[in-house]
């Protein structure tokens, strides 16, 4: 069994391959067997989708409030301060909320 992992760092934010800005971070990454167990639905979800199988990934950029306004339109990459990389989508643009859509990838 995994632990819960924080990482607090430093940091970049990549558009498909284009560097956009260097962000500070903590992130929360909590594997699949210890996130709770019950189901949740976000809008638009089918209710018989399966619940994914990887690592709940979420956190904050760290910054000015509204930092993260300008990532909230689609889906970036954050590059931790050790290479590995996940994508993410702002969820509270005002706190600068992220969470993952994708899994933790090694450098």
């Amino acid at each position: 069994m995994h632990d819960v992992e924080r990482f607090q760092g430093h940091g970049f934010i990549r558009r498909g391959d284009e560097r956009i800005a260097e962000t500070d971070y903590d992130v929360i990454i909590t594997p699949a067997e210890l996130r709770g167990t019950g189901l949740t639905y976000e809008a638009g979800s089918p209710l018989d989708r399966a619940p994914k199988p990887g690592p709940d990934i979420s956190g904050r950029l760290l910054g000015p409030f509204f930092q993260a306004q300008e990532f909230a339109e689609h889906i970036h990459t954050l590059v931790l301060d050790d290479g590995r990389e996940f994508d993410f989508r702002v969820i509270q643009p005002d706190t600068n909320e992220i969470v993952g859509v994708s899994m933790l990838r090694e450098p």
